[in-house]
């Protein structure tokens, strides 16, 4: 039974020391030694110690002192220097490129009136376009009128024929400004100096007036246009006069007019007419593949194939 409860009290001290000895090491030394007494039966009184309470490990808290957290400094951009601005050589102005314009030179009218309430106007003209010292196309030349007192409907009708082959002629140098100047635009220089001449010469008696009118036009030296038109007109009645109306035999008539042209003048025609020139001789004007000619021819060699206008007309 003794022997039991030695056992029983080993067991309990053992497990004593299990849980203390990781606290208290004396205490350990004392309990091992207690134990040995008690197992080799010294009933030597037990000493009385103040067990202390384990304590469980102390954690020193450490306070740690927040540190101040270090100034941020910002930072700043530091700016830059200016670097100093070359000031630049003030560049001259370029004057401004001239460019062509149209000029026109007005001349003198001249007012001759060849009979009794009929005037022809002349005006003699030149125009041109271009630099100041360089003109690129001129238009020059004659440009003719009529005029008949108290009678503007028969003038206005001869006027719109006048005035109309002026205006074809006009068109063509206003062609030629636009050719000149699209030329100019891309080389700034003229090659060639364009033109267009145009001209009016006519004759007449106290009853007709025949009008030759012509121009000649170029914007190259390789090509010409060259154009003539022939009119003639009773001043009375303003109407056109041809071949037709002044003979009954206008193929016999043609052919002696011909006969009056050298052999080198060609014998096709565009357009033949006779003209009023003086009391003994009439003029033959044609024009054949565009060019002009002229010869003379005695109004007694006519007078045979001419019909009674005709006689009154030209006087034969």
């Amino acid at each position: 039974m003794k022997n039991r409860t030695r056992a029983a009290i080993v067991v309990m001290v053992s497990t004593l020391i299990l849980v203390s000895c990781a606290v208290d090491k004396e205490g350990l030394s004392r309990d091992t030694k207690k134990l040995a007494d008690i197992v080799s039966g010294n009933d030597a009184e037990e000493e009385v110690y103040e067990v202390e309470e384990p304590t469980d490990a102390i954690i020193t808290e450490t306070t740690i002192e927040e540190t101040e957290a270090p100034e941020v400094i910002e930072e700043t951009t530091p700016s830059p220097t200016p670097i100093p601005t070359a000031t630049p050589t003030p560049s001259p102005t370029p004057t401004p490129e001239v460019e062509p314009v149209s000029r026109v030179d007005f001349s003198e009218l001249i007012d001759n009136e060849i009979i009794e309430g009929f005037t022809v106007e002349e005006e003699e003209f030149r125009e041109n376009y271009g630099l100041e010292d360089n003109e690129f196309v001129v238009f020059e030349g004659k440009r003719l009128l009529i005029s008949m007192d108290n009678n503007d409907v028969p003038a206005n009708s001869v006027n719109l024929i006048l005035n109309g082959f002026y205006k074809e002629a006009e068109g063509i140098y206003g062609r030629y400004c636009d050719e000149a100047q699209a030329e100019y635009d891309l080389t700034k220089e003229i090659l060639y100096q364009g033109y267009v001449k145009v001209n009016y010469e006519y004759k007449y008696n106290d009853r007709l007036i025949a009008v030759r009118m012509n121009y000649e036009a170029s914007m190259s030296e390789e090509e010409k246009d060259i154009k003539n038109e022939l009119e003639m007109f009773d001043m009375y009645t303003a109407s056109r006069v041809t071949l037709f109306d002044i003979t009954g035999n206008p193929d016999a008539l043609i052919e002696l007019m011909l006969q009056e042209f050298d052999e080198d003048v060609p014998k096709e025609y565009d357009v033949i007419m006779l003209a009023p020139d003086s009391d003994e001789e009439l003029m033959i004007w044609m024009v054949s593949d565009g060019n002009f000619y002229r010869e003379h021819i005695a109004i007694e060699d006519v007078t045979p194939y001419l019909n009674r206008y005709g006689l009154s007309v030209f006087g034969g």
